[in-house]
């Protein structure tokens, strides 16, 4: 490492990256992803306009040059831990319907996956919705994030509409149930990131399941009214034709 004069004192520079040992390697992955960490934590409590690289790097125990050296600014630091929030809710709800085939079963892995424990957490919840708040002023570098979070949605969508086959249900019923389900995940997440929140992972995931189970429901009822109906009508236009 090379040395260099920082307030008059010799600190460490790390060496870039390709020209470390992997063992060398894996220990600045690891410091790369502790500032990720500690910049959800910081941005959870203070918003992003208000958080600073300082905050984090003093929020990590590590130095403000080595957050400076893995991150070229702050904006760079937030846009790395948003990413890292949006690819760790991917992995668990597709880590919870890996080998499922069963619509139901997989919108129920899918409720689960939202209220997991990893993802799941007031500060986590706050930092969310705090990035993407900077992310609708339009920062072309969050639609990588975009794009994770519409697989996410059009995944719950295809499987309304998969359940929809099966019960009969028309293809706009199941897409207002599937965008109702999510809206209604943000919803609870939003309500669980104000700090004091009482609301537990249990509480949300039943109120989902109550939702799906009696959206369905209605829109079962609802089609084989119209059905009734529309055969009723179809009965009376074949006996106007005959008289």
């Amino acid at each position: 490492m090379a040395k260099q004069e920082l307030n008059g004192q010799k600190t460490e520079e790390p060496q870039p990256k390709e020209q470390q040992p992997r063992g060398q390697q894996a220990k600045g992955q690891r410091k790369r992803q502790h500032l990720i960490d500690a910049a959800i934590r910081v941005v959870g409590r203070k918003g992003v306009a208000r958080a600073t690289i300082q905050d984090v790097a003093k929020e990590s125990g590590l130095s403000v040059g080595l957050a400076n050296f893995y991150f070229a600014g702050k904006e760079e630091l937030f846009r790395a831990a948003f990413q890292n929030l949006a690819e760790e809710y991917e992995a668990v709800w597709r880590k919870r319907t890996e080998g499922l085939d069963d619509p139901p079963q997989i919108l129920d892995a899918m409720v689960i996956a939202a209220f997991d424990a990893v993802v799941f957490s007031q500060p986590k919840a706050a930092a969310w919705f705090a990035f993407w708040g900077e992310a609708c002023h339009g920062d072309s570098s969050l639609q990588a994030i975009d794009r994770i979070e519409k697989r996410c949605g059009d995944e719950i969508l295809r499987q309304c509409r998969n359940l929809a086959r099966r019960h009969g249900v028309s293809p706009t019923h199941a897409r207002q149930i599937g965008l109702g389900l999510g809206a209604l995940i943000e919803g609870l997440w939003s309500a669980s990131a104000v700090p004091g929140s009482s609301m537990k992972a249990r509480t949300a995931i039943q109120i989902c399941r109550d939702y799906i189970a009696a959206s369905f429901a209605q829109a079962i009822v609802g089609q084989a009214n119209a059905d009734k109906t529309a055969a009723a009508a179809a009965k009376s236009r074949r006996l106007a034709t005959q008289s």
